[in-house]
C-alpha cells in the first residue's frame, strides 16, 4: 500500500512539473530564435528590461551602414546584434557554442582593454583594424578613456552613451604594430583560492563575481600572505611580459605584488591612481625553464581583485 502511495504521490509530482514546462514553453520559445545570430529574438529584447539601449539610440544605429562592426561592452553588443544589421566585436562568453568560447573570450577581453584603454596606442589600433570596427559604443563610464585618443572620434551622444567613428592608421605608428599575442590564465583557477561553493570567513583569497571580469569572474583579497600558484606549458629561456589585469580602486595608495616565473621573481608596483579596470606589467626574463607562475602579496593597503594573468614571449 505504501509503495502504491509513493507511486501516485510521484505521478501527481511529475505531472505538475510537466504542466509547468508546457506552460513554460511559450516563453522559452519567445526568447530563441534560432534564424538570429546570437539566438536571441529581437522581440524578447525589444520588449523586455533586459534592454539598456534606449529607443533614440536605436533608431540612429539604424542609419548606420548595414554590416558596420561595432566594439562596445558585450552584453551592449548582443542587444546591437539582436536589433539591427550591425555587427559586433564580441559578445557574452555564455551565447557562444563550446568550440568558439576560447575565440569569443579572447574578443572579450579585447574589448575590454580597448574600452578601459589598458593598451598602448598602436596595440589600440591594432584591434581595431584587425577586427575592422567602424565605430565605438561606449557608456559614460569609459568615455573619459576614450577622450583624445587621435583615431577615435565622438560623434553623437545619446544619454549615458557616446558613439565614436574610428579611422586608425597604423603606418602613424613607428615599427610594426600588432594585437598582444597572450596566453591568458584566469586567477580564480589557481591554486590557494577558494572555489564559489568553498568560501569560507577565513579563506585569503576567494572567489568574486562581476561581469565586466573574465569568464565573470576574479579573486578577491584583503590581506593575504599565501601565495596563489598554478602549474602551465614549460616556458623556454627567454624574455617574457606579464600583465595582471586588476581592478583599480584609485585609492592612491602605492601597492605591489610579486610575482614568480619558476623560481625567478620580480616586485610588480603601481600607484592605484586610475579608478577602473586596469593592466600593470612587468617584463621577466627566464634563464632557465618554467612550468610555473605564482603571485604573492607584498602591498596591499586597501584590498585587491585580480581578473587574469597574461604571459606573452617577446623577441629578444
Amino acid at each position: 500500500m505504501r509503495k502504491f502511495i509513493s507511486a501516485a504521490i510521484l505521478c501527481l509530482c511529475l505531472a505538475g512539473i510537466g504542466v509547468d514546462i508546457f506552460r513554460a514553453l511559450p516563453a522559452i520559445w519567445s526568447y530563441y530564435d534560432p534564424d538570429q545570430q546570437t539566438g536571441v529574438s529581437r522581440a524578447f529584447i525589444r520588449n523586455s528590461n533586459v534592454q539598456t539601449i534606449h529607443r533614440e539610440l536605436l533608431t540612429y544605429l539604424e542609419t548606420l551602414p548595414p554590416g558596420s562592426v561595432v566594439l562596445s561592452d558585450p552584453q551592449t553588443s548582443l542587444e546591437i546584434l539582436s536589433l539591427t544589421s550591425l555587427a559586433a566585436v564580441a559578445i557574452p562568453w555564455t551565447h557562444s557554442p563550446i568550440p568558439l568560447m576560447g575565440e569569443l573570450r579572447a574578443r572579450e577581453n579585447f574589448v575590454w582593454d580597448v574600452l578601459w584603454q589598458n593598451l598602448d596606442p598602436a596595440e589600440c589600433a591594432r584591434i581595431l583594424v584587425d577586427y575592422r570596427v567602424d565605430f565605438i559604443l561606449a557608456a559614460s563610464l569609459y568615455t573619459g578613456r576614450l577622450d583624445g585618443i587621435p583615431f577615435i572620434s565622438e560623434i553623437r551622444t545619446f544619454g549615458d552613451f557616446r558613439i565614436y567613428a574610428c579611422a586608425p592608421n597604423l603606418g602613424a605608428f613607428a615599427g610594426p604594430s600588432r594585437r598582444p599575442q597572450r596566453s591568458e590564465y584566469e586567477i580564480e583557477s589557481f591554486d590557494g583560492v577558494a572555489t564559489a561553493d568553498e568560501q569560507r570567513a577565513d579563506q585569503e583569497w576567494v572567489f568574486y563575481r562581476r561581469g565586466f571580469y573574465s569568464l565573470w569572474a576574479a579573486a578577491y583579497t584583503k590581506a593575504a600572505t599565501r601565495t596563489l600558484k598554478k602549474k602551465i606549458g614549460a616556458l623556454s629561456p627567454g624574455l617574457y611580459r606579464i600583465s595582471i589585469r586588476l581592478w583599480d580602486y584609485g585609492d592612491r595608495n602605492f601597492n605591489s605584488l610579486e610575482i614568480g616565473l619558476g623560481p625567478r621573481k620580480e616586485t610588480l608596483s603601481w600607484r592605484a591612481d586610475r579608478l577602473g579596470l586596469r593592466r600593470i606589467m612587468k617584463d621577466i626574463r627566464l634563464v632557465n625553464q618554467a612550468d610555473e607562475i605564482s603571485v604573492r602579496i607584498l602591498d596591499i593597503p586597501l584590498c585587491v581583485v585580480i581578473d587574469v594573468l597574461g604571459i606573452e614571449r617577446l623577441s629578444d
